[in-house]
């Protein structure tokens, strides 16, 4: 199941000379085991084979900025609860 109702229509980038095009359509921020966890959840109009990309940041305290999780592998999706799903699979793995 796609929540993808609210996208922009990946039409308007067929044009113009663009070559990739991606927005971010969801970010969460997640308190799991006393760490910090921000998935982001990126649309690729660009992508038909898989239009979801999850991303995975960390930081020590609120005060600082989120880093990117060196580990976290490249994970494209053609749903986006299956890209949320893989992301927290790694997670539990990694905190739980």
């Amino acid at each position: 199941m796609s929540s993808a109702s609210g996208l922009l229509d990946s039409s308007i980038f067929s044009h113009s000379g663009i070559t990739a095009a991606h927005e971010l359509w969801r970010a969460l921020e997640l308190e799991m085991h006393g760490h910090q966890v921000r998935l982001e959840i990126w649309y690729w109009h660009s992508n038909p084979n898989c239009h979801w990309d999850a991303r995975l940041f960390r930081r020590d305290d609120h005060f600082k900025p989120w880093n990117p999780w060196p580990e976290f592998p490249w994970v494209q999706e053609r749903e986006e609860v299956t890209a949320i799903h893989t992301a927290l699979h790694f997670l539990d793995e990694r905190l739980g």
